[in-house]
């Protein structure tokens, strides 16, 4: 679940470029399989592609992570500070 998920933490579930054409029944998309570095082509109902997109789309109220905290863009800390962080907090020692 979490790798499906992870994706879609830091950006919309599809972007304009991926959308290869509209018309009056169909919208036909580029997408990617988990497993694979090819790309393929999709075509479904307009109804189909709302009902996919709207189970991405956040209720009201709720954020995407990477407005809070460490991932903001307003945050001093980087990413390798964390790691730092986290390290020490874990007991992990260097070698």
């Amino acid at each position: 679940m979490l790798k499906y998920l992870a994706p879609y933490v830091h950006r919309v579930a599809i972007s304009d470029n991926r959308i290869v054409s509209v018309d009056e029944k169909t919208v036909t998309f580029r997408y990617t399989p988990s497993k694979s570095r090819q790309s393929k082509t999709r075509s479904v109902s307009g109804h189909q592609f709302v009902g996919g997109f709207a189970q991405h789309v956040l209720p009201s109220r709720l954020q995407k992570i990477r407005y809070y905290g460490w991932m903001s863009p307003n945050s001093g800390i980087s990413p390798e500070e964390v790691r730092w962080l986290l390290a020490i907090a874990l007991g992990w020692r260097s070698r």
